[in-house]
């Protein structure tokens, strides 16, 4: 058994569905990792498995006391399936890790860092690692990486650990549609990314789908992303302004050519106003669609990292105090 190390309690979230004889070695090694803290959880969350998962896990849970299941009613995607586990997680440190793909000794990377004064750590996969699976899939991650202000990761790739302040910052966020990806960059802390090589040998080819990354990519940008809405009310402000531009146009050319074809001008003018009209109303609806959207989320107007109070001396004990 490892030495213990400070005094910290640490929880490991992992997710089985349908693959739990694949992942029991995992599990075992993650346990050996564990020991070394003084506080430890293993909480197991089973996305509604419909083989014999549970019953193994229920088996490797009597040598591992230290063993929470939680057993979904319904099979659900990654990112609320994870969310399940954040939202029972009691441990000062939480960690995310694919059982599939992740090396069990990520763990031990995670904390250290953590242990470091990070709050948010991100594992991600080391450069050329998804190349040699896919070279397209590999590129359009890159692409949609460097468009996206919060980094979108599929959902193979979520090793994570942060800090009991951020779990409780997510727990704030009230929203259906969860994205780990833009909720630890909208909170803000103290980040940190680090690289690892993963396990790719046995990934079913379908979580690895063009079709599906695609969807996932759309799915996490209009549910957590103001961008489209905002490229919409550029795209109607472009349209109304060549418009504009195209009016002045006509009305140049009816005044300097005499041999215009008739109609043209009450024509042009006509359809090119009725097109500046409809696009400056679709700006102005945007803008307020988007408006709405950001009341309706409820999200925390801020969030603190740190606190740090002193205590004041107050020499006139006579003055009066502003104390409620």
């Amino acid at each position: 058994m490892k030495k213990k190390t400070r005094s910290v309690f640490v929880t490991v979230i992992a997710l089985v569905a349908n693959n739990a004889e694949r992942v029991i070695p995992s599990l075992h090694k993650i346990r050996d990792t564990l020991n070394q803290f003084s506080g430890k959880e293993l909480l197991i969350v089973d996305n509604a498995s419909t083989d014999n998962s549970l019953v193994l896990l229920q088996k490797f849970q009597k040598m591992a006391q230290e063993t929470r299941i939680l057993v979904l009613s319904r099979h659900i995607d990654t990112e609320h399936a994870l969310s399940a586990g954040f939202d029972h997680a009691i441990g000062d440190y939480v960690l995310t890790i694919n059982l599939e793909t992740d090396p069990p000794e990520i763990l031990e990377r995670l904390v250290a860092e953590l242990m470091k004064g990070y709050d948010i750590v991100l594992g991600r996969f080391k450069e050329g690692e998804l190349r040699k699976k896919s070279m397209l899939l590999s590129f359009i991650l890159y692409v949609i990486g460097r468009l996206s202000r919060s980094g979108f990761v599929f959902s193979l790739n979520y090793c994570s650990g942060v800090s009991r302040k951020v779990v409780n910052a997510i727990s704030r966020m009230n929203r259906r549609q969860r994205s780990f990806s833009y909720m630890y960059s909208f909170i803000g802390f103290r980040k940190k990314i680090i690289t690892y090589v993963p396990d790719l040998s046995h990934i079913d080819k379908k979580h690895l789908a063009i079709t599906k990354i695609l969807s996932s990519v759309i799915d996490s940008a209009i549910s957590n992303s103001a961008r489209p809405l905002r490229i919409a009310t550029f795209a109607g402000m472009a349209a109304g302004f060549i418009n504009l531009v195209y009016i002045l146009y006509v009305f140049i050319v009816a005044q300097l050519k005499k041999d215009v074809a008739e109609g043209w001008i009450t024509t042009s003018l006509l359809t090119s106003s009725m097109f500046f009209v409809t696009f400056f109303i679709l700006t102005i609806i945007s803008e307020y669609l988007l408006r709405i959207l950001n009341e309706s989320r409820h999200d925390p107007t801020y969030f603190i990292t740190d606190e740090y109070d002193s205590s004041v001396y107050i020499e006139d004990k006579a003055s009066p105090l502003n104390v409620v």
